[in-house]
């Protein structure tokens, strides 16, 4: 059976396009990757690969068509040990299937016109979800900063592709001491101090979230995640997207957020709102001391774009709460993480 050759989306937009020119003719052998023909839109000119080997049997849209609209079959390839009388009994199936269509729908509309007329249709009723039940299992006592800490260590146990990245979050553990007793337990390959370059490390940690790691990126403040916007809202969030869901970007950026004590203007801005509107982004700030420790796990378990914030306290994942935390923050600051996701 011939293979046949769609006219291609360009972009998720197009509907149509130009088909300037073939680069093959009828009878020409074929390989996988071969240009065939150029494609024109509005905005660009792309070519047109093959994606199997065989021989262009038929080309059915000649050079130079305007508005040939996206997956119409453009040409027809056949395969090894076909020749042209695949194409016609190709062309001679094609037909029997537009009568049959015919056919079928002349035979439903005898006696439309008697039948009653039919309610209209119900909209589908989406399941909903049921609410998570209350945790009414042990709960312990700890700062939020033992809470995010233990629960990043968690996942450093449990999946070796966790790796910590930030200014100071390793000899110094930390400018909040979120970070204390990693190093000695993970080692320098896995909690990474970086130099004041918030651009710089983003991008190594957005780069190692494609390549399959799962990068959990500090910033000292969320202020400074302005010098790295780049790197979150056109690589981070849109990568997914932009890839078709070929390319998965599991990165965490977490850090102190919004107003505290005695530290100026550039430490004290809230960005939360800012990241919440940029798709492929999602933006958690916990409310409630017993968030940070739940939240912060199986960062590997959401396949798309994510950021998350934390107000108070931040954490490294996005799994639900499993363990209540009690108790006040010795940090004023309140703290927040964002989180690029798979």
């Amino acid at each position: 059976m011939p293979i046949e050759i769609l006219m291609p989306a360009l972009s998720p937009t197009m509907t149509e396009g130009k088909l300037a020119k073939w680069l093959k003719k009828e009878g020409d052998e074929v390989s996988a990757g071969d240009v065939l023909a150029e494609i024109e839109t509005d905005k660009a000119t792309m070519e047109v690969e093959a994606v199997e080997e065989g021989t262009l049997g038929k080309i059915l849209v000649p050079d130079d068509t305007d508005n040939v609209s996206v997956n119409e079959v453009i040409a027809l390839l056949l395969e090894e040990g076909e020749d042209a009388s695949a194409l016609e009994k190709a062309a001679s199936g094609k037909q029997e299937t537009a009568a049959e269509k015919t056919g079928d729908d002349e035979d439903q509309g005898v006696g439309e016109e008697d039948a009653s007329p039919k309610a209209p249709a119900q909209p589908k009723q989406e399941d909903s979800t049921p609410a998570e039940p209350e945790w009414d299992g042990p709960t312990e006592k700890q700062t939020v900063r033992e809470a995010l800490r233990d629960a990043m260590a968690e996942e450093m146990r449990q999946d070796e592709r966790v790796f910590l990245m930030g200014e100071e979050i390793a000899e110094y553990e930390g400018a909040y001491k979120v970070t204390q007793n990693l190093l000695a337990e993970f080692g320098p390959k896995r909690v990474i101090d970086t130099p004041i370059t918030e651009h710089g490390f983003t991008g190594l940690g957005v780069g190692a979230a494609m390549y399959g790691l799962r990068p959990v990126i500090e910033f000292m403040t969320f202020n400074f995640a302005m010098q790295a916007m780049d790197q979150i809202i056109n690589s981070a969030a849109k990568t997914l997207y932009m890839s078709g869901g070929q390319i998965e970007n599991p990165v965490v950026f977490r850090g102190p957020n919004g107003a505290a004590s005695r530290v100026a203007a550039q430490h004290s801005q809230c960005y939360a709102s800012w990241y919440a509107h940029i798709p492929g982004l999602k933006v958690v700030s916990p409310g409630q001391r017993g968030m940070p420790r739940g939240c912060s796990s199986q960062p590997s378990a959401i396949p798309t774009q994510w950021s998350f914030w934390r107000t108070r306290f931040s954490m490294a994942s996005p799994s639900r709460c499993r363990r209540v935390i009690t108790g006040r923050s010795p940090s004023a600051r309140p703290r927040w993480c964002v989180r690029a996701a798979m």
